[in-house]
């Protein structure tokens, strides 16, 4: 059975002083060092739709504009108003105050110079006992019930951190750190939520309660960098969270459990094809987990441990069969060194449900060989498409060829490239219908795009969206009821 070689650590970055911060963009990688290839039609900048609002464009920052030396208090800060908010996981909606909390606050601090003294003196507040003992507890429950990075961040806060920080927000009437985000940042009400949130981080900070989160203290004196930070995280990501759900009741809860299933997916294509490299195989070989939607993604079992895989669309089954042996194989294999494994995975079986579907499952790879794809699906996509893989190599022999026996594998597994296509790729490959010269002719002609050139900025179009919207011209068995919607921003965060 092959040895099971591990990952390789990465190298750690050095941090940079905020001094040093860009005033510009870092260049765009050069077409070689992007992960994906990019697809037939993909969006120009001229033809992305226009997804955020004005203000979430004006308050948000990007990553280059954060000093590497700020990125865990950060972090850190987020942490913080995700505790004073009670939102402690990342589809934790912000409630909405009531017009009598608002009007409330309005009454007592008229006065904006009364609340800024009152701020400075809040520190050693201790008042509103009972309140703020209730407050700690379901902070301390919702530890055990929510599961998240924040959760264990928050978790090793002291908690006389805690109780000061909700005593400060009782002082000012407030029972809850709740932003009024259909008005504007800086109304009265939300500019002292956001006093109130940056002095209670400073505090907790210099006095050391985030120092298991590796903070810079410099950078927590740095009054600006927090202001941007705190505008960035509440009125750009908070606010389009609140935006979101009230335009779709559960939509935030949805969108979250898609990214996680991504997420997954791309954990899984990375551990395979760190195997696959170190155990030899070559590049034809490892473009079978090249990107994430070469994986099927899945998701968590109703009733005990484990997950249940969606069916791929259009994967070649001598391919998933591929993949699975090498799983096994991966998983059970022999380390050869100490702490070389840690715990083993959840089993991943197959789903419940035959036809079950998702989003992220109707999602086909760019830059896979031709074979990745079952023949029958692939001959089904139109010529546009199915030109874009004509370069595609051939990665596996036929089903027949392929033991279930890894060690048997070596009688093609150590093929030149020529060498394998003439004893067993050809056959392969004789069973595609890939485009001909007159064909291709003829694209050209209407003004259709060389697929293999196309380039834009924005996601790259998907063959099997493509045909969701009708652009085969007709569907076969193997492609009927695809859909047509992309599921949007499910690999891009900030």
């Amino acid at each position: 059975m092959p040895v099971d070689q591990g990952e390789q650590p990465s190298a750690s970055r050095k941090g940079k002083r905020r001094d040093d911060r860009p005033t510009t963009p870092p260049p765009a990688p050069s077409q070689a060092s992007k992960r994906r290839r990019k697809g037939p039609m993909a969006e120009t900048s001229s033809t992305k739709p226009k997804s955020r609002t004005a203000a979430r464009k004006q308050y948000h920052l990007k990553k280059w504009e954060i000093p590497e030396d700020a990125t865990r208090m950060k972090a850190a800060f987020e942490t913080h108003i995700r505790l004073i908010s009670l939102t402690l996981v990342s589809d934790s909606v912000p409630e909405a105050p009531t017009e009598y909390q608002k009007a409330m606050f309005d009454r007592l601090w008229a006065d904006s110079n009364d609340l800024t003294a009152a701020l400075h003196k809040a520190r050693t507040f201790r008042g509103h006992s009972q309140a703020v003992d209730d407050a700690l507890r379901d902070v301390r429950r919702r530890q055990v019930t929510e599961s998240s990075n924040t959760t264990l961040n928050i978790a090793r806060i002291p908690d006389h951190f805690i109780r000061q920080t909700f005593a400060i927000l009782h002082s000012f009437g407030i029972t809850a750190w709740r932003p009024d985000f259909y008005s504007t940042p800086t109304s009265h009400y939300n500019a002292a939520l956001q006093s109130i949130a940056i002095s209670t981080f400073e505090h907790i900070a210099v006095s050391h309660g985030y120092n298991h989160m590796g903070i810079n203290i410099d950078c927590v004196r740095d009054a600006q960098l927090l202001h941007d930070i705190y505008l960035n995280f509440v009125w750009s990501h908070l606010r389009d969270l609140v935006l979101k759900e009230a335009k779709e009741a559960g939509s935030v809860a949805k969108a979250s459990k898609l990214r996680e299933a991504y997420r997954r997916c791309d954990r899984l294509t990375q551990k395979r094809a760190v195997w696959l490299s170190n155990n030899t195989y070559p590049d034809r070989v490892q473009a079978l987990a090249s990107e994430p939607e070469c994986t099927s993604d899945d998701e968590r079992k109703p009733v005990g441990i484990g997950f249940q895989i969606f069916p791929k669309t259009g994967r070649n089954s001598n391919v998933t069969r591929f993949l699975r042996l090498t799983d096994s194989a991966r998983i059970n294999g022999t380390p050869i060194f100490r702490h070389q494994r840690g715990a083993k995975p959840e089993p991943r079986k197959e789903h419940d449900n035959p036809i079950a579907k998702s989003p992220i499952s109707r999602r086909l790879p760019l830059g896979c060989p031709l074979d990745w794809f079952a023949p029958e699906y692939f001959n089904s996509l139109n010529v546009m498409y199915r030109a874009y893989y004509i370069d595609a190599p051939i990665a596996l022999p036929l089903a027949g060829d392929l033991s279930d026996n890894i060690g048997e594998w070596k009688a093609w597994k150590d093929l030149s490239d020529a060498d394998f296509m003439a004893r067993y790729g050809n056959k392969v490959k004789a069973q595609y219908n890939l485009p001909t010269e007159v064909e291709m002719a003829a694209m050209e002609d209407r003004g259709n795009p060389e697929p293999s050139s196309s380039s834009g900025a924005g996601t790259s179009a998907n063959p099997s969206d493509a045909q969701g919207r009708g652009l085969s011209g007709g569907e076969s068995s193997s492609t009927a009821g695809l859909s047509g919607q992309m599921m949007e921003g499910i690999d891009g965060a900030d």
